[in-house]
């Protein structure tokens, strides 16, 4: 049982040993970006645009990240992540008079928790309820209204019988703590604030800044702070998109870095937009030649789309991704990514009332995605003439399936769920043979039902493995570490993508690694030494290496290998044999 502390509730999580494995039903798209106004370095859960323009403000000029979720939703996206980021913003602060002296002398002075100028609150104190001799109680009323001059309260929270007594149970600054509108600051006075006249309100000064517009810094955030792409940290996204950081600043290389790697830790994907200076096909492939990143955890999007500017009711220009996100979440609800063959079309058409900013020719579109550039469809493409959509790998990369962007996607969401339900061997007393098939088991089960075959593959040809036994593993003690390999059938017939699970006190992790080739995909090739639980011989299918206990591999046949491939943003590393 694991037990966690969460918001002052005490939480027991019950790990099941061997359950069946459930993957993440509803994609989740992250955005991290400027503002109108709204919480900050806090990851904000929406399921709808309405939900952003009462949160977060709705459209706004100066945020480009207000129009990519509002393309987001229009087509088709399910639910957003997003996370306000902000350079130099000021909160708005509220002046409350003590009674019976002059507001010179003692006042209570509250601020807004959310910066920026429109966060308009007011507040009411009264004494309603409270005696004659109980001068040192009051109640408080805190609003947030949609607008300056308008009456519609879109939040509020009342605050009865404080006290201003020390050490009273009931003091204001306690109870603000957990505030979602405003924090005492200063010193408390020892006076309690004047009541406001019935039906009267002390609004708050107009003292609020916006701020300049967020840098690199701002959006990448700080892990001790939690704020920028830190905040997304305890949330379930799939994919992420880091819109421009105004209409003519671009997001730097620096936080494309650092988000491609965040996306690596998490197996999600970057979506990123071509630079807008990119305005035909010449020169997006002269950049693209240029273009210094070069990762299978990112995906550029070219080019920009026209539509309508719904605030200034004319035609513009928008970056792509914020659509391009609402069509692959969309398709994965349609088409789970763990499951859907690699043949089915990777996206839906874009929108009525979306264009490309430039003319693409098809032959563009093969060399742009050539070079790691993917060209969204204006109408629905004919059978068979929609391009697979690639990542910014290299081509000459050793794992082709690195730059499948759809591939690439169905194997990080299969690697969640394996991940998210095999912690549990991590609580088993013992580790060795028994926890070994059991965990076989699981991961075998899962595979059946929900890895099919891609549908290039062979009639007949086994379309997954389970490795896990004494070459990969330690002894029958305690486990700290269990080691598990599966492999799933290529494309290509004979082909494999195989990797290794990790579960670790300090961790999970998924690495690709690579099997002798001649020795798949027959399993009869496939075997361990004396201490492995995962082996097979004759004609077994590779399926029933999962759950198969056998008492050792035919005569004269060598052991398999299993080498490690790891790799970082751009980079492939070395080789390492096991066993």
């Amino acid at each position: 049982m694991r037990e966690t502390l969460t918001g002052g509730m005490h939480v027991a999580e019950q790990v099941v040993a061997g359950a069946s494995i459930v993957p993440v039903q509803i994609p989740t798209v992250a955005f991290v970006g400027r503002t109108l106004r709204g919480p900050v370095g806090q990851a904000v859960i929406l399921d709808s645009y309405a939900a952003f323009e009462r949160i977060f403000g709705g459209l706004w000029q100066p945020s480009p990240l207000s129009y990519a979720l509002e393309h987001y939703f229009e087509h088709g996206g399910p639910r957003a992540v997003v996370v306000r980021a902000v350079n130099g913003a000021r909160c708005a602060t509220l002046t409350l008079p003590c009674s019976d002296v002059p507001a010179s002398a003692a006042v209570w002075r509250l601020v807004a928790v959310n910066p920026g100028t429109r966060e308009f609150l007011r507040v009411a104190v009264d004494y309603d309820g409270i005696g004659a001799d109980e001068t040192e109680e009051f109640n408080l009323l805190v609003q947030r209204l949609r607008g300056s001059a308008g009456e519609i309260v879109e939040e509020q929270e009342h605050y009865l019988r404080v006290s201003v007594a020390q050490g009273a149970p009931r003091t204001l600054a306690e109870l603000l703590a957990t505030s979602r509108l405003v924090r005492l600051v200063g010193v408390a006075p020892t006076l309690r604030p004047a009541a406001t006249a019935s039906g009267a309100y002390i609004a708050s000064a107009p003292d609020g800044l916006d701020g300049a517009t967020p840098t690199d810094h701002d959006l990448i955030g700080t892990a001790e702070a939690g704020t920028g792409l830190f905040a997304l940290d305890g949330v379930d996204w799939q994919w992420l998109v880091l819109p421009p950081r105004s209409r003519n600043e671009p997001v730097g290389m620096a936080a494309w870095c650092v988000a491609a790697k965040r996306c690596a830790a998490r197996r999600a994907l970057l979506l990123i937009d071509a630079p807008r200076a990119w305005t035909g096909v010449t020169e997006a492939l002269t950049g693209l030649r240029d273009w210094p990143l070069r990762t299978a955890d990112a995906a550029l999007v070219f080019p920009w789309l026209r539509t309508t500017d719904r605030l200034r009711g004319e035609g513009a220009e928008f970056p792509p991704t914020g659509a391009v996100a609402g069509l692959l979440a969309r398709r994965e609800i349609a088409h789970p990514p763990w499951r859907a063959p690699a043949a089915t079309p990777l996206l839906l058409p874009l929108r009525q009332g979306y264009a490309l900013s430039c003319p693409v020719l098809p032959a563009d579109r093969a060399r742009l995605a050539a070079w790691g550039a993917n060209v969204p469809d204006q109408i629905r493409p004919p059978p068979g003439a929609t391009l697979r959509w690639r990542t910014l790998m290299p081509a000459l990369t050793p794992n082709p399936y690195l730059r499948d962007l759809l591939l690439r996607r169905r194997l990080q969401a299969i690697s969640e769920a394996l991940i998210l339900a095999t912690h549990w061997v991590l609580f088993e007393p013992a580790g060795g043979p028994v926890l070994w098939r059991r965990l076989s088991r699981q991961v075998g089960e899962f595979l059946s039902n929900h890895a099919n075959l891609p549908a290039t593959a062979l009639i007949g040809q086994d379309d997954w493995f389970v490795i896990c036994d004494g070459r990969l593993n330690p002894g029958e003690g305690r486990p700290q570490t269990v080691r598990l390999v599966f492999g799933l059938a290529g494309d290509l017939p004979g082909s494999w993508h195989a990797f290794l699970l990790t579960q670790a006190l300090g961790g999970a992790d998924v690495r690709s690694v690579s099997l002798n080739a001649w020795s798949l995909p027959r399993a009869a090739q496939l075997f361990a030494d004396e201490t492995a639980v995962s082996t097979a011989y004759s004609q077994q299918p590779l399926s029933e290496v999962a759950v198969a206990a056998q008492s050792g591999p035919p005569e004269g046949l060598p052991k398999a290998t299993i080498g490690l491939t790891t790799s970082m943003v751009g980079v492939t590393g070395s080789r390492k044999r096991l066993g």
